[in-house]
């Protein structure tokens, strides 16, 4: 869910309505094969991306089969759910550019913004490393000022 939940902003279904939800993404429009293939040629640690079929029976496209990949975690203290999210998201951008949409881009309260807290996602000019980048960056300075207040 830490990760992936930043596509309940977007067109794809998050498994809702199935057995397992948060470790499926998919949509009608997305080859499974496909999919897994190229996300797992992304070499991200800890994940393997499965090809999956599922047909959610609420929420996004109930009753509808739906392509896409099941989340596999294969090394739980290597995997980084918020960055292999980020990944995945970019990559779907670029394997599905005229059907992947974002809900609400461009508007001020895009579910989205809210769920990241920035609108660098719905950027086109952003890269994935650009936001890793941020995301590393903000990370110490969080560090930094929090240091203090821990106590162990």
């Amino acid at each position: 869910y830490a990760g992936i939940c930043l596509f309940e902003g977007t067109n794809l279904s998050v498994g809702r309505g199935t057995a397992m939800p948060f470790q499926y993404i998919g949509a009608p429009f997305i080859d499974a094969y496909r999919v897994s293939d190229q996300l797992n040629m992304l070499g991200l640690k800890g994940v393997r991306f499965l090809p999956a079929f599922f047909t959610p029976s609420l929420s996004l496209y109930a009753g509808k089969l739906c392509g896409g990949v099941q989340i596999a975690v294969t090394d739980r203290r290597s995997f980084a759910p918020v960055k292999t999210a980020v990944a995945v998201f970019y990559e779907l951008r670029r394997l599905y550019p005229e059907e992947f949409k974002i809900n609400h881009a461009g508007k001020k309260y895009c579910g989205l913004h809210l769920l990241t807290g920035c609108t660098q996602l719905t950027d086109p000019a952003q890269t994935a490393q650009d936001y890793f980048t941020r995301i590393e960056k903000e990370s110490r300075q969080f560090s930094a000022v929090c240091k203090k207040y821990l106590l162990y």
